[in-house]
Order: structure tokens, then sequence, then C-alpha cells
């Protein structure tokens, strides 16, 4: 298919995939390219979008999606592109997400999050909009990643601190960077539980 616009992100999940950019987010089928009915309609561009369960997980710059009122950071019904409740209302931009079991990571150009003080980092429960802080200073995130025992950031960050479970309390240290006030910052590695 012929697409109009910018293209900043792809994602592939049960046969169709997704893509996102200035102003759309649209659905395709994987084999033959076809559109297939989906109806999120953002008024400003999204940068990253994650499948996870029956939900697509979507960030950019946008401030309506799916129908509602959503600043940045949204989960959409996957069959119909509608959003969901859940609403961290980031005050800037999300531009890495990713999803790993009951949490949500995100990344950023933000300084809150689900009514928190959150600095261009976060992890999100998936049912509840309030962010813990994994990170403080500015922030440029090239890649977010979660898998089952380890969610790993890669960018630069000023400060580095602890993660937070959810349901246990802490679960580790982000392990590398910098320590405060040592400027740009260095690779930040993973976290381990």
């Amino acid at each position: 298919p012929t697409i109009q616009g910018e293209v900043y992100c792809l994602a592939v999940d049960e046969g169709i995939v997704y893509v996102g950019g200035g102003l759309h987010i649209l659905a395709l089928d994987v084999v033959s390219g076809a559109p297939i009915p989906f109806a999120a309609d953002p008024d400003g561009a999204v940068f990253s979008i994650v499948p996870s369960g029956e939900v697509l997980y979507v960030g950019g710059s946008f401030t309506s999606v799916g129908g509602q009122s959503r600043a940045g950071l949204a989960a959409l019904d996957k069959s119909t592109g509608a959003a969901t409740t859940w609403n961290p209302s980031p005050n800037g931009t999300i531009g890495a997400i990713a999803a790993s079991d009951n949490r949500v990571y995100v990344a950023g150009s933000f300084s809150e999050i689900g009514g928190r003080p959150r600095l261009g980092l976060a992890a999100i429960e998936a049912g509840a909009p309030v962010g813990h802080a994994l990170a403080q200073g500015r922030v440029a995130i090239f890649e977010v990643r979660a898998r089952e025992l380890a969610a790993q950031f890669r960018g630069r960050f000023d400060r580095v601190g602890l993660a937070v479970d959810l349901d246990r309390g802490v679960v580790g240290a982000i392990v590398g960077g910098v320590a405060p006030g040592q400027g740009e910052g260095q690779p930040v590695g993973p976290l381990f539980r």
C-alpha cells in the first residue's frame, strides 16, 4: 500500500502490521497489505507501538487518540482502535514503550506521569496509571526492552536509581551509567531482579 506522510514505527502482531507516524495509525494485513478497519485517528505523531494481549500501547506527541483525550500515551483495543480507560497522562512526548507482564515501561521527554514526578523514564502498572521513577535528569532513550526477568534501557542519563516492582517493592538497581553531576552520562545497561 501507499502510505502518505512519515512512518516512525511498525509492530507486527497476529497477522497484522500496525504502522505509526505523523497523524496516523494504520492496520494492514501482513500478507496482502490490505488495510484493516482501525479507527485510532491520533491528532499528532505516533513514535512507538507495542502490542500486548488485547491492546496496543501507543506513544507519541498526540493529545487525543482512539476517540478519547490521551496525552502522548494510550492503550488501544487491538480490534477497533478505541482507547481503553487506561490513561497515565504524561506531560510530554513518549518516544519508546516496552510491555512485560502487567508492567508498561515508557521513555520520553516528560517530567510527570500518573500525576507524579517522573523524569523521562517510568514503569507503569498496566491496570493503573501510577508510574514508578526509574531515572532522573535528562533522558534520551534510544531503546527500551522488557523481558520476563529483566528490563533493559539504553540511552543517556544524568542520574539513575532503583527500579520498583509494583507488587514486591525494590527489584534492583540500574547498572552502569554515571553518578549525579557527571554531565552527559553514559549508556546504561540492564536492570536485574
